[in-house]
């Protein structure tokens, strides 16, 4: 009976996670659309430079782990920033969650978009 009781509170728990979830999900594609769209112009763009930059930010983002740009945005920037003297501290680990969900599924979206 305890391990039924510890289970529903352990699912409870989770369930208060599911508002920032759905909220997270919507903001990376609504972000993620329309930046996408503007890397898939840039990439078919007859500006090499334009479509050099819009390759290699889709072909770095869609080739590295979503955690490893999560722990790099989240740690690894404000590290970098404060190891150079820049106080630099996320108010809340929620920006960066929407910058690197929607980033990365801009990267995505670009090639969505661009294949037609």
């Amino acid at each position: 009976m305890e391990a039924i009781e510890t289970l529903f509170k352990a699912f409870t728990f989770a369930l208060t996670g599911v508002p920032a979830t759905i909220f997270v999900s919507l903001v990376a594609v609504i972000i993620g659309t329309f930046v996408g769209l503007l890397f898939a112009l840039m990439k078919k763009s007859d500006n090499k430079i334009i479509s050099g930059i819009s390759k290699a930010y889709i072909e770095i983002v869609r080739g590295t782990p979503m955690i490893v740009q999560a722990l790099i945005v989240a740690f690894g920037i404000p590290a970098f920033l404060q190891s150079n003297d820049i106080m630099f501290k996320w108010p809340d680990l929620i920006i960066p969650a929407l910058l690197v969900c929607g980033l990365n599924s801009a990267a995505y979206m670009a090639e969505v978009i661009r294949g037609g």
